[in-house]
């Protein structure tokens, strides 16, 4: 089972283990994924978020030949606001799946560049971000002492 979110009905989505999907073509409907309305994904306390891009980008090699399949096309940020930084959404053309980023905390939000927003589907760029919650684990150390 998966989940398609939908921006139309809320910018914030609650991520489990179950991972759910953010598509490209959902960048240009309804207001989130902007500065002012990110997506605002958010774990359980205790987990943390492991964002893929799944890059669906066709070859427009033959009409962009300066751009190569290596560049990185940021398509927005990824901001852990828990001190971790931000990262970019880099669409390469080059790799199927990716792994992109796990959070150090439990939420993270997520800003589309407004050129994306404004891309048409006809220009070869198509990706979908896979989000889904990781465990931490912690291990325990336990020292068995001897009382005299």
């Amino acid at each position: 089972m998966y989940l398609v979110v939908d921006g139309g009905r809320s910018c914030s989505v609650t991520i489990s283990k179950t991972p759910a999907y953010i598509l490209s073509e959902s960048v240009n409907q309804g207001e989130c994924g902007t500065k002012s309305q990110p997506w605002v994904l958010e774990a359980p306390i205790g987990q943390k978020i492991n964002t893929s891009v799944f890059d669906f980008t066709t070859s427009n090699s033959d009409s962009h030949p300066e751009r190569s399949k290596q560049q990185c096309r940021s398509h927005g940020l990824i901001i852990d606001k828990s001190g971790k930084g931000n990262v970019s959404l880099c669409v390469t053309g080059e790799s199927r799946q990716r792994m992109l980023y796990l959070s150090a905390a439990n939420v993270v939000h997520v800003v589309f560049e407004s050129s994306t927003r404004q891309q048409k589907s006809d220009d070869g760029v198509q990706f979908m971000l896979k989000v889904e919650g990781k465990q931490l684990v912690l291990h325990s150390y336990s020292q068995s002492s001897t009382c005299t």
